[in-house]
């Protein structure tokens, strides 16, 4: 999974300390459209360098085209994180994740759950966020789990990151560095996982490639042709030799 760490800036010193961030290209900056002045802190932004941004408050393909086209008569290779912070936005989706430089998606769940006058707990958002990963996966972008507010209890963040990238998220958002402490040290892929990914790739050399294979039986689990795909990641992340 990647990690997408979130910095608050919304005063004038880091607008001005803008100009000091290395790397800009791999930056993603998070704007806000409401007036006019969003567009002349966009011109600061490209003519700094940043051509990566975080749209929130989109909530129609209209308002999100303005801001792609600005953007590409000023930038090339650029991309967008959408955020989706409204009801409106999230049935609005099958229009704004088409738009070819919207490369990720993810739930602003605090605006949302304030729009949707409820309570801001996982199971009441919980929907949202999972249609969200499901548009995301029918399109080829990446989907971003929501950010997580614990910042004290360890345990709970391990069971909420591993829950994460079960349930097919490919990045999640972070607000505080004892997150990324806690992510980084997590083995997302636990040495069952990996032995087994092992044994399938053995079977399917043994049998002479993927062309060969049907159907395999192995350590209580039924095996077929489209969950190789998981052992080939397995193996990948693990630098293991792949089949």
């Amino acid at each position: 999974m990647k990690t997408y760490f979130f910095i608050p800036a919304n005063n004038q010193r880091f607008i001005e300390n803008l100009q000091l961030v290395t790397q800009k290209l791999e930056k993603f900056v998070r704007i806000g459209f409401n007036s006019n002045t969003s567009f002349q802190y966009l011109d600061t932004l490209l003519k700094l360098g940043f051509v990566n941004f975080v749209l929130p408050k989109i909530e129609s393909l209209s308002a999100l085209l303005l801001i792609r086209n600005y953007v590409a008569e000023r930038a090339e290779n650029f991309k967008l994180i959408l955020l989706i912070e409204s009801p409106k936005a999230l049935m609005n989706l099958p229009e704004l994740i088409q738009v070819d430089e919207v490369t990720s998606i993810g739930l602003g769940s605090h605006d949302y759950c304030d729009i949707m006058n409820m309570e801001h707990i996982h199971a009441n958002y919980d929907w949202a966020n999972k249609y969200i990963l499901n548009y995301a996966k029918a399109f080829g972008k990446e989907a971003i789990d929501v950010v997580s507010m614990n910042i004290e209890d360890e345990s709970k963040l391990k069971a909420e990151f591993l829950n994460s990238a079960s349930s097919g998220f490919d990045a999640k958002f972070f607000i505080h560095p004892i997150q990324l402490k806690v992510f980084y040290e997590l083995n997302f892929i636990s040495p069952e996982e990996l032995e087994l990914a092992i044994k399938v790739r053995d079977y399917v050399i043994s049998i002479g490639g993927v062309e060969n294979f049907g159907i395999l039986k192995l350590q209580g689990r039924v095996i077929e042709k489209p969950h190789l795909d998981r052992f080939r990641k397995i193996l990948n992340e693990k630098n293991h030799e792949g089949f």
